[in-house]
């Protein structure tokens, strides 16, 4: 029966998807095309946005971001309107 299974079942190594390699890529586009068909001047808010690296595809929507970063207080008086007073982040 052995000799049988070797002509009816060649051993081969299955060819598998590559699985979880292009969910950044698949996710980006999937964003870019939902987000395009919300009609122009909708507002959105984009919570949890981080670096608001998905802003570009927003250029049609009232775009809202909002991000709870842990933040110390101290910051590093870099960028506009930023004052380290020692009592934490003023911003203008």
């Amino acid at each position: 029966m052995n000799w049988l299974r070797g002509k009816l079942w060649p051993r081969r190594t299955p060819q598998l998807p590559a699985v979880g390699t292009q969910n950044q890529a698949m996710r980006e586009h999937w964003l870019e095309t939902t987000l395009a068909a919300l009609p122009a001047g909708a507002r959105i808010l984009d919570a949890g946005a981080g670096e608001l690296q998905y802003k570009r595809f927003c250029g049609h929507l009232a775009y809202v971001s909002q991000d709870f970063g842990k933040y110390d207080g101290k910051g590093d008086n870099a960028g506009p309107g930023v004052e380290n007073t020692g009592a934490g982040w003023q911003g203008g």
